[in-house]
Parts: C-alpha cells; structure tokens; sequence
C-alpha cells in the first residue's frame, strides 16, 4: 500500500467515527436521560410510600379479607391524582386487596400476581397502554421497616405514572442535541490532528523510501560481491531478476511477492563468498568432492540473508531452494513438485533461461529455439510445469530484450522494475 493512500482512508475513519458517535450518542443519551427520569418518580414513590406506610402496615396484617381490602382503597387513594394516576396494592403472596385511580378503562386484576414474589426491592417498566400512552410502573415491596427495608414483608404497591408527551419530546431533543455536540466535537478533533497526521505520513514515506532504498543497494553490492569474487560484472544479476520479474508478472504474483523475488534473485548466489577461490574459479571441470563443496554455497547463503532481518522468508526462499528440481533430484534439500517455495522456481526458470540466452566469456549466446527447446525438455524433471508455459508466452520478447546486455543495459531496463516495486510513493 502506498503511504499516502492512507489520507483518504483517515478522512472515512473520521467521517464514519463521527456517525458512529451520533448513532451511539443519541439512543445512549435518551436512555441515560429516561432511567434518570425513572430514577426520580421510583425515589418519589419511595417517599410517598413511607407517608402511608402505616396504613399499609395494618392492611398486610391480621384485618380480616373485606376491611383489608377498604383500607387498601382508603391508602391507594392518597396517592392517586397528583404524581400518579393509579395505585393498587397486594398481599405478601401477590394477591390483590385494593386499588385506587384515575385512568380510563384501566381495569384491577382480581388475580393474585405470582411474580411480585419475584422483587425483592424497588423496581420500574416502561410501558405503553391500551389507548397507546406511555407510562412508567413502579413496584415497591413493603416492609415493616421502610427506613431499613428489612423485617417481615407486608405487601407490594404498585404506582403508575404517565409520561407526558412533552417530556418525551424534551428528552429526544435533548439527546439529539447530545449526540450533534458529541459527533460536532469528533469532528473538530479531526480536523486538527488531521494536518497532524498527514504531515506524519509524509515523513514516515519518507523514511520508509530511504529505508528500502538502504535495503536495495545493500542486495545489490551483496550481489555485485559475488560477481567480484567469481571475476565477472553483476550483469548476470540484473539479467535474471529482471527475467524473474517478468515471469513473476505474467504469473500474476503480488507486489509484496515480486519485491522477494527481487531481493532473492540479487542474493541467490550470496553462498558463494564462503566458497574457496580454488574451487570457485577451478578453470576445468570440478571432481566429485569439489562439486560437493560448490553445492554447499547454497547452506552458506541461506545462513547468510538468514541473519538480515528485514529480509522476507520468501526471499530467503529463493536462496535456498533455486537448486532444487521438481522431480526432487536437486540441492541441498531434495525438494520436489509444490514442496519448493513458488519464487524458487520462478527463479530456477529464469536462472536457465539467462545462462543460455546470454552471452558469457566461455560461450556465445544460443538461439531463442534452443533456448525453449531445453527448457521444454526439463518441464516437469528440472523446471515446474506451469512456470515453463508462462515462459514459452513471454519467451520471445524476454530474449529480444535480454541477449547480450552488458551490465549498463542490463541495469537500464531493470531500474524502472525496481523503482516501480520499491519506491512506489508518492
């Protein structure tokens, strides 16, 4: 991802932050502004509770059914028609025993209310009448002491308490106007660290270009090393990464995987500086035991680039496992099919194609033909199938561009590569 498209990620977050905050903010403040309006009716029917509390006292207690049930309606009705419109009161068991009140075809039920048992201190509901009106109800448990709230239970009263439209209406605007504010100072912060934030991310582009321009020239004069010691120009690096580049676009690998394949390419023959120059620069052919010791340049340069850690274990990959074969005849592991990392084989393909199409002091560059007539052959024991067709594809123009370049060419056409793959900022 390029830095700077994160700007216009940060202004959605601060826009998508500030509804967020709107959408949460509105219910939460109706809630908060609706259970403190409960809280205060249940606080004042505490208090007009204690007021008739003796009264109560002696309707719970041993009074006969009939003279229960008046006093029960002499004691309701003191509380009805200022802060409530109805009141009922019941039994310790929930049985029903008065009820005084002032809303139309509000009917008392003259069944006992098993869940009052149930509460065991003061709680409330919303809820909304038959004519559609809302109201709160409130349920008290009565004790013998009501300072303490404790002793033998007498009975429950239960109050109710309309909510007036005005005051649903006063408390959605409110909670409105708390949410506006809330998404209003969301947006205000915003817009002052905003420039902050841009400003950051322009230095940290900044940094990370420097930082993967460090990591780029440090691949390359590792490779340019490697061609030092074995008295050749680091054409052949630029060759083939710009080859494996090629072959990694026409498969379709992302830009991360392409910048592996980058870094792997410059470092595949990294091993080599741990090599003996005798056997590394051996004019004739090497014996069995110097073919052995040539093959361990690939477990050198794994415990090499193993050692940098910016380095992806992708491109670590094409290090060690370039002289593999898909049949799993190859080094130093014997990796065969799928068991060798994707950017190894690309690379494999491309480290053979670059050999034979290029020209090197011992040997003359083959023709194209030759070139896909060998690699043809090797699919599937050498070479992993699917890479080999992409290859035929792209072969013609690859080889056009390709044979022969010097190290100054060869580094003219893979510069734009690397510039695209790892300085990609704006």
């Amino acid at each position: 991802m390029k830095f700077l498209e994160i700007q216009p990620k940060i202004r959605n977050l601060i826009a998508i932050t500030c509804l967020c905050v709107a959408g949460v903010a509105a219910p939460l403040s109706f809630w908060l502004l609706s259970a403190e309006l409960a809280d205060a009716i249940v606080y004042l029917s505490k208090t007009e509770a204690r007021r008739i509390h003796p009264q109560l006292v002696k309707v719970g207690g041993d009074t006969p059914l009939e003279a229960s049930k008046a006093m029960a309606q002499t004691a309701t009705a003191q509380l009805v028609g200022g802060v409530f419109d109805y009141a009922s009161f019941y039994d310790a068991k929930g049985t029903p025993l008065g009820w005084s009140g002032v809303v139309e075809n509000k009917k008392f039920s003259e069944q006992p209310l098993a869940h009052l048992e149930k509460i065991k201190k003061p709680t409330y509901s919303r809820e909304i009448s038959d004519t559609g009106k809302a109201y709160l109800r409130i349920t008290l448990p009565i004790y013998e002491d009501p300072e303490k709230q404790a002793g033998p239970l007498v009975g429950y009263l239960e109050l109710e308490r309309p909510v007036a439209h005005e005051r649903q209406a006063q408390i959605t605007k409110i909670a409105l106007v708390i949410s506006s504010l809330a998404a209003i100072a969301v947006l205000l912060c915003g817009f002052i660290i905003y420039p902050q934030i841009k400003k950051l991310i322009k230095i940290t582009g900044a940094k990370h270009q420097q930082i993967s321009e460090s990591h780029l020239n440090l691949i390359e004069a590792m490779g340019r090393a490697v061609a030092k010691k074995e008295s050749t120009t680091g054409a052949h690096n630029y060759r083939v990464t710009w080859i494996a580049i090629k072959l990694g676009e026409a498969m379709g690998l992302s830009e991360i995987q392409i910048q592996n394949l980058i870094a792997g390419a410059f470092l595949h023959d990294v091993g080599k500086i741990a090599t003996p120059d005798a056997i590394l620069l051996k004019p004739g052919k090497l014996d069995d035991e110097e073919w052995r010791i040539m093959r361990d340049h690939v477990i050198h340069g794994e415990e090499i680039v193993k050692g940098i850690a910016w380095l992806e274990p992708n491109s670590v990959s094409v290090v060690s496992g370039h002289h593999e074969r898909w049949d799993g005849q190859g080094y130093p592991r014997q990796l065969a099919g799928d068991a060798i990392p994707l950017l190894a084989r690309i690379f494999a393909v491309a480290d053979v194609f670059d050999a034979m199409a290029s020209k090197r002091p011992y040997k003359e560059a083959l023709d194209l033909n030759t070139v896909l007539e060998y690699i043809e052959q090797q699919s599937g024991s050498h070479f992993d199938p699917a890479v080999v067709s992409v290859c035929n594809e792209i072969a013609a123009d690859m080889y056009k561009i390709i044979a022969n370049l010097d190290e100054d060419q060869a580094t003219q056409y893979l510069r734009p590569l690397l510039e695209k793959y790892f300085h990609s900022l704006d």
